[in-house]
């Protein structure tokens, strides 16, 4: 599920339909290999022409007039993961990491949990706040994981959120939190994923909550949460602070589940005016 790949001179990204990434290298002497990451630790890649593997220390000998990108997909650990970006400058060049995910990717982490390691579900998402979190200097959450002291430290230019400073704030969010307790109420009989209920929330015309126009909460929303991946941030920080949570179900005796929303334990303290959500804005 985790990969890092050091590309250089001619190194091309693409994602194709599924979220599989591939890796296109043009070596020196012209010829183009296509890569695509596979689920290897130590980190490998597949050349898939050949059909043979290279391995990461190969590909990291292109040669380069650019700047070294890594790719990293999100994995179980989140140790794993932060020593990733560390991987980026090892070399002693300037460097550039960043880490593909989305959703589909939380629940294939899901499926190869234990359902009694409960701190498994956590550190994933614990990992999906630092992600999408819009505020906060990334290097800050990485040290503090570590229990490295920073005394209000941050890198300026060195991550994506210093780097646009100033573009989100963060704002009270309990009347919005409220509002997806009413929706999560509401549908109470119908089994949403987190993904359903934003989409049900935005007011979305997709096929998967089209069906459910009729219910009084349907894009209530979705003039709240612009762009939409505003309102995706809001779901994970209710799910992370047990407002809501992620309840799995396994399907038959196979790897596939089921990840339905229902309300969380502290979903009442909320509904008592208990405490406060912080959201994210755009400014």
């Amino acid at each position: 599920m985790a990969f890092t790949l050091h590309v250089r001179e001619g190194g091309q990204l693409d994602i194709d339909g599924r979220g599989v990434v591939y890796i296109t290298v043009i070596s020196p002497n012209g010829d183009e290999f296509k890569y695509r990451a596979i689920n290897a630790d130590p980190v490998a890649v597949e050349l898939l022409e050949k059909n043979f593997k290279v391995s990461e220390n190969e590909v990291n000998t292109v040669s380069t007039t650019d700047d070294p990108v890594v790719y990293t997909f999100t994995n179980a650990s989140e140790r794993l993961d932060f020593q990733q970006c560390g991987r980026a400058g090892r070399d002693g060049l300037p460097s550039h990491c960043k880490l593909f995910y989305n959703y589909s990717d939380k629940n294939i982490l899901y499926r190869l949990f234990d359902e009694q390691v409960i701190a498994q579900y956590k550190g994933v998402n614990d990992l999906i706040v630092l992600l999408e979190n819009p505020v906060q200097c990334l290097h800050q959450g990485i040290m503090s994981y570590f229990g490295e002291k920073h005394d209000s430290f941050i890198c300026l230019t060195g991550c994506s959120n210093c780097k646009h400073r100033g573009t989100h704030q963060i704002t009270d969010g309990t009347s919005d939190a409220l509002k997806v307790l009413q929706a999560v109420v509401e549908l109470s009989n119908i089994n949403l994923t987190c993904n359903d209920l934003k989409l049900y929330l935005a007011g979305s015309n997709q096929k998967c909550v089209s069906h459910l126009q009729e219910y009084a909460t349907f894009g209530s929303l979705g003039k709240k949460f612009v762009p939409v991946s505003l309102l995706a941030k809001f779901l994970h920080l209710l799910i992370v602070g047990d407002i809501l949570t992620e309840r799995i179900h396994k399907k038959g005796t196979g790897s596939s589940i089921s990840v339905e929303i229902t309300l969380g334990s502290k979903a009442h303290d909320l509904l008592a005016n208990n405490f406060m959500i912080d959201k994210y804005e755009k400014t």
